[in-house]
């Protein structure tokens, strides 16, 4: 699987991802408002602000951005929930899952 950088977010349906890209993350601040899944950072659209977006403009992690919808747990992420998510990036066109 490899990531395209994508060089803005627009928000779609509930499960569905927002934002992926090659980004660049302070870690305190990306900790505060992420949960880490397999290596992958994974944030809530609902959490995307000035701030968060330019501590992840200085680090190199693999930003997943979701937004969560009701069957979603609001402080985990299941491996379902990260499947779903590279599932339809890759049917959004963000990632080739390969």
């Amino acid at each position: 699987m490899s990531l395209r950088k994508v060089s803005s977010y627009e928000v779609k349906d509930y499960g569905t991802p927002v934002h992926s890209s090659i980004l660049q993350p302070a870690f305190v601040e990306i900790s505060r408002k992420a949960n880490i899944v397999n290596q992958f950072l994974t944030i809530d659209a609902d959490e995307i602000d000035d701030e968060l977006m330019a501590a992840l403009h200085i680090s190199s992690f693999p930003a997943f951005v979701v937004h969560k919808g009701p069957s979603v747990e609001p402080t985990s992420f299941s491996v379902q929930t990260k499947e779903r998510l590279i599932t339809n990036m890759a049917k959004a066109g963000v990632i080739d899952d390969k």
